[in-house]
């Protein structure tokens, strides 16, 4: 009798839940850009960054973020 697996198997190194979360967390970027995108100036001062910065870090490409912000 043949043994089916009941999970398929998986490459070594890489679960369910790190690809699960390779794949949100370029979408959490993202939609954290767009909101930061969609702040007008006055909404920009009141949590502290100038729209210059809010400009270059929403115009960054969604695989370029800051070191701290990779687990």
């Amino acid at each position: 009798m043949a043994h089916i697996a009941c999970t398929p198997e998986i490459h070594r190194g890489l679960s369910f839940k790190g690809l699960t979360q390779s794949i949100l967390h370029p979408i959490a970027i993202w939609r954290q850009r767009q909101v930061l995108k969609s702040l007008d100036d006055h909404m920009l001062r009141d949590i502290g960054v100038s729209y210059r910065c809010a400009k270059q870090e929403f115009a960054r490409p969604i695989w370029n973020v800051p070191s701290h912000w990779r687990k």
